[in-house]
């Protein structure tokens, strides 16, 4: 079973390497997958705001 402070930790490091990935390379918000599906679509359909604000920004 996963305490809060793990899924915390877990959600923060997340947003941690969507940062730096799109840091990297800020073309990767636009970009699709296989399914014709963006990053901030998933953000949205999973209820993930702070990866929304995240990639929203670009």
């Amino acid at each position: 079973m996963i305490n809060f402070y793990s899924e915390s930790l877990i959600n923060k490091l997340f947003r941690s390497k969507v940062q730096q990935l799109i840091n990297k390379d800020s073309t990767l918000v636009n970009s699709k997958d296989k399914d014709c599906t963006t990053a901030l679509s998933v953000a949205l359909k999973y209820k993930n705001l702070h990866t929304y604000l995240i990639l929203s920004r670009f």
